[in-house]
C-alpha cells in the first residue's frame, strides 16, 4: 500500500515552526524571565535593546515591497492585493521602533536622545547582524519573501506580547514598569492576529514554488534570529543561584 502524504499549506508549516520556536523560547532560562515578568532592569533593558535592533529595520522591509509591488492602476487580482497590505503594513508599522526609545527612556529615566545613544553604542547579537545580511541580499532577488518575516515574527508576537507585558505589570519589582511596555501594548495579540491574517492571505496567493521557498526560508531565519538573540543575552545574563 502506498501511503500519500498531504503536503500542508505554506502558512501552517510556518504556523507549526512559530509554536515549535515558541516553546524552545519558554525553555530558555533568560527568555523564561521576561516572560514570567521576573526579569531584572538590566535583563529587560537588554532585551528591549536588542529588540530593537531588528525592528528598526521594519520600516526599510516594507516600504520596500510597497515600492516593488506597485503596478498600474488598472492592475487587479494578486498583485494589487499584495500592494495593498504592503501599503497597510506601512502604516501600522511606521515609528514601532521609537516606541522601543520611549519604553527604555522611561526605564532608564533619562531623554529620548540619551536612550537612543545608548542602544547605538550596544552591540548586536550575532544572530540580528546574520539577520541583516541575509534578508538585505533577499531584497533585491525575493522581495515577497518579507512576507514570511512578517508573519513569522507576528504570529510569535500573538503568542507572546500580551503574556510577557501582563506578567512584568503583576510581578515586576522593577519601579516605573508600567511606562516602560508601549510597544508590548501595542503588539497586543488582538493586533498581531489581524496583522498575521492579512500577511497569511498574502502568502497563500503564491503560486510560484520560488517565491514560496524565499517566504519559507526568511520566516525561519526571522526566528532562528529571534531564539538566537534569546540565547545571547542569556549567555550575559546568567541566571543566578537564589
Amino acid at each position: 500500500m502506498t501511503l500519500t502524504l498531504t503536503q500542508p499549506s505554506l502558512t501552517d508549516f510556518i504556523t507549526t515552526r512559530v509554536h515549535e520556536s515558541a516553546e524552545r523560547l519558554r525553555r530558555d532560562p533568560f527568555y523564561a524571565r521576561i516572560i514570567g515578568g521576573t526579569a531584572t532592569r538590566e535583563e529587560y533593558a537588554a532585551w528591549l535593546i536588542q529588540k530593537h535592533k531588528y525592528v528598526r529595520y521594519t520600516e526599510e522591509l516594507i516600504k520596500h515591497l510597497v515600492a516593488v509591488s506597485a503596478g498600474p492602476a488598472e492592475a487587479g487580482g494578486e498583485a494589487a492585493a499584495l500592494h495593498e497590505y504592503a501599503q497597510f503594513e506601512a502604516v501600522e508599522e511606521a515609528n514601532h521602533d521609537d516606541l522601543l526609545v520611549k519604553d527604555l527612556a522611561a526605564l532608564w529615566d533619562v531623554s529620548r536622545a540619551e536612550a537612543r545613544g545608548r542602544i547605538e553604542l550596544t552591540e548586536r547579537a550575532p544572530s540580528i547582524l546574520t539577520y541583516a545580511r541575509i534578508y538585505e541580499a533577499f531584497l533585491v532577488h525575493q522581495p515577497k519573501s518579507i512576507l514570511g518575516i512578517a508573519f513569522a515574527l507576528e504570529s510569535l508576537a500573538a503568542l507572546h506580547a500580551d503574556e510577557i507585558r501582563l506578567a512584568l505589570l503583576a510581578k515586576s519589582r522593577i519601579e516605573g514598569i508600567q511606562r516602560s511596555v508601549q510597544f508590548l501594548a501595542a503588539h497586543c495579540a488582538e493586533v498581531e492576529d489581524d496583522h498575521r491574517t492579512h500577511a497569511a492571505a498574502r502568502i497563500e496567493g503564491l503560486s510560484d514554488p520560488t517565491e514560496e521557498a524565499a517566504v519559507h526560508h526568511l520566516a525561519s531565519l526571522a526566528l532562528d534570529m529571534y531564539e538566537g538573540l534569546a540565547f545571547y543575552l542569556g549567555r550575559k545574563f546568567p541566571a543566578q543561584e537564589a
